[in-house]
């Protein structure tokens, strides 16, 4: 696929989005388990990149900014300075596939936003209470494995969420205690 203004490189996929609903597309040459995950991915997408800000715009402006979301008008200097200090968004509609010209993102925005939406797609395929057990034991290998048979993940993916879900198995617990210098009673 090729999209005006970028080079060509392989997709996996992506989604078009506007006025609150939104065309996922997805590579048919990719496998069954990829298909599922980029399905997943971009479903991602559109929740937190779509529908979240503008839900979020409209319980701020009401009904009234539907016409600016939906790029029928432009919006008001009044609606683009409380966007601007109430971080209010009006154009929930973003571009994320900006990459560099070996197809990395180059950009912290895109990497955020391409994390935040990996990670809605691991729970939803692959629910963290669920998943974390398969954990307990085995090589790193043999976990991302047991991940990818459990789940259905690409391997690659699979890998990935292994690492995560070994660092959140392994990230200290946030204790008020240990901030203030107390000691637990033994």
């Amino acid at each position: 696929m090729s999209v005006e203004g970028t080079d060509d490189r392989d997709m996996h996929g992506c989604i078009v989005a506007l006025r609150g609903t939104a065309f996922l597309f997805y590579s048919r040459k990719d496998s069954l388990e990829e298909q599922r995950f980029t399905s997943a991915h971009e479903l991602a997408h559109f929740v937190l990149d779509h529908l979240a800000p503008r839900r979020k715009a409209l319980r701020f402006f009401g009904e009234s900014i539907l016409p600016v979301l939906d790029n029928q008008e432009l919006p008001t200097q009044e609606q683009l300075l409380t966007s601007a200090l109430d971080g209010v968004p009006l154009k929930p509609q973003v571009h994320l596939m900006e990459r560099d010209d070996t197809g990395a993102i180059d950009t912290g925005d895109v990497f955020r936003a391409e994390q935040r939406a990996d990670r809605l797609a691991f729970e939803w395929l692959a629910p963290e209470s669920v998943a974390s057990p398969l954990m307990k034991q085995g090589t790193h290998e043999e976990q991302a494995a047991r991940l990818q048979r459990s789940f259905g993940l690409p391997l690659r993916k699979a890998e990935a969420y292994a690492r995560v879900l070994r660092q959140r198995a392994g990230a200290p617990r946030f204790s008020l205690a240990s901030v203030l210098g107390e000691r637990s009673p033994s």
